[in-house]
């Protein structure tokens, strides 16, 4: 636990309906913060808040890939509550898996304006509202972005774009006390990482869970054990933390 210090602060965490982003969203709230929740899944997103402090949590339905529903969600949080004084942007997407190159441009377009595009824009709203106050940025790469994969080239890609983003900011903001870091998780059970991983199964071949064994720690990780990491890296305990990549992979990556 952060010991309460997220008491009144604000705090924007996008695919917050699900997995690593809703750990994220209950542990925020749980620690006194008000957050609000964007996914692009309506019936998800209202399920999560409504089992939340209703003075504490509200919900936006929103598509990352389009810049002014961005700038839209950032600016409702800032007119709920006063401030902003921390983002997550976790929603992503894997794109189609498979070899890089039987991907087509649209492919290519989809993966970077979700996982990419849409960081850089969400930082750009939320930093005004960060200035003379600071603030802590925690940006979703992945373990793929840095090490390569196959059958995940241009979500690799776009994780890496993350990661060369998050290095640049957290420099250039750092005058402004506002702290940029990246976390790189490899396997956490998700809904993504199953269906990202069925079109990579071969008939005969190990399955899922069989893949999974064969990982140092012989599972996948939970998303409340990738949120604790992320919640640390947006709290006072991280305030010298800047430019950092953490990996939470159960040495995957190792």
């Amino acid at each position: 636990m952060n010991n309460g210090n997220f008491q009144d602060r604000v705090a924007i965490v996008t695919g917050a309906g699900r997995g690593m982003g809703e750990a994220v969203a209950r542990r925020l709230v749980a620690e006194g913060a008000h957050v609000c929740l964007v996914d692009r899944d309506t019936a998800a997103v209202e399920a999560v808040v409504k089992d939340l402090d209703a003075d504490k949590a509200f919900a936006v339905t929103a598509d990352v890939s389009d810049p002014d529903a961005i700038e839209a969600f950032v600016q409702a949080a800032v007119d709920r509550w006063g401030r902003l004084d921390m983002l997550h942007n976790n929603a992503g997407v894997t794109g189609r898996s498979g070899p890089a190159l039987e991907s087509d441009l649209d492919d290519l377009d989809l993966v970077f304006a979700v996982n990419f595009r849409a960081t850089f824009v969400a930082i750009k709203a939320a930093v005004p509202h960060m200035m003379g106050r600071g603030g802590a940025i925690v940006n979703m790469s992945s373990l793929f972005g840095t090490r390569a994969a196959r059958g995940m080239g241009l979500y690799g890609a776009s994780k890496a774009a993350v990661i060369g983003l998050t290095r640049t900011l957290a420099v250039e903001l750092a005058p402004s006390n506002i702290r940029v870091n990246t976390v790189a998780p490899g396997a956490i059970e998700t809904e993504l990482l199953r269906s990202s991983n069925a079109p990579l199964l071969k008939p005969g071949g190990p399955t899922y869970d069989e893949r999974l064994k064969t990982h140092p720690m012989a599972r996948a990780g939970t998303p409340k054990e990738a949120a604790n990491l992320i919640v640390w890296l947006l709290g006072d305990e991280a305030s010298f933390v800047n430019g950092s990549i953490y990996h939470v992979d159960g040495a995957l990556g190792a």
